[in-house]
């Protein structure tokens, strides 16, 4: 089991329902050539969060400075904790938590990882498949709330059910995640 804690910062997109999660430059990841840039997208940096709420709101301001207010309407801070499960036979450990996520792992033809929970907005559903992108579903995890009843599967099945569909239609290595994020800076610009 991984134990990850730390903050990120989430631009808001104009004309975007996307919120992406930044965090530091992960351990491999060179910025391109005359770029100097201290964040990148936590899904590609192997799930890396800030340290401290500083450095985020540092790297906001740094990322913001590359876009214009005509295509950011706001930049958010938020701290997140996720404990992770390293195989499947740590997934009984979810059966009875609150607020689960598929995480899909890299593989030499899909180089980054992905963050899941259940489909909120059926016009950025992915076919047929069972979970959606938190960046476009509003952060939303498998939960109590929101799963009692659904095709007669509790929360911890769905999360569940959603690794086994990308293992099996993706063809990706997936794990289950508790998932909790709070944002504490509603407005950095």
């Amino acid at each position: 089991m991984k134990e990850i804690k730390g903050y990120v910062f989430i631009p808001h997109f104009i004309h975007r329902n996307f919120r992406p999660l930044f965090g530091p430059l992960g351990e491999n990841e060179i910025p391109q050539e005359n770029e100097s840039r201290s964040y990148s997208n936590i899904i590609t940096n192997e799930l890396t969060l800030f340290s401290s709420s500083q450095e985020t709101k540092v790297s906001a301001q740094e990322y913001f400075t590359y876009f214009t207010p005509e295509k950011i309407s706001k930049i958010e801070c938020a701290r997140i904790e996720m404990m992770v499960a390293d195989s499947f036979n740590e997934f009984s450990y979810f059966e009875d938590k609150n607020n689960l996520i598929m995480i899909t792992n890299p593989t030499r033809d899909f180089k980054q990882h992905g963050l899941y929970g259940p489909i909120t907005n059926i016009a950025c559903a992915h076919g047929v498949l069972p979970y959606q992108n938190l960046y476009l579903n509003g952060f939303t995890a498998f939960n109590i709330q929101n799963s009692s009843g659904k095709n007669g599967l509790n929360h911890y099945e769905r999360a569940l059910y959603a690794v086994r569909e990308a293992n099996r239609q993706g063809q990706l290595p997936a794990t289950i995640a508790q998932f909790s994020i709070k944002i504490f800076k509603k407005k950095i610009i």
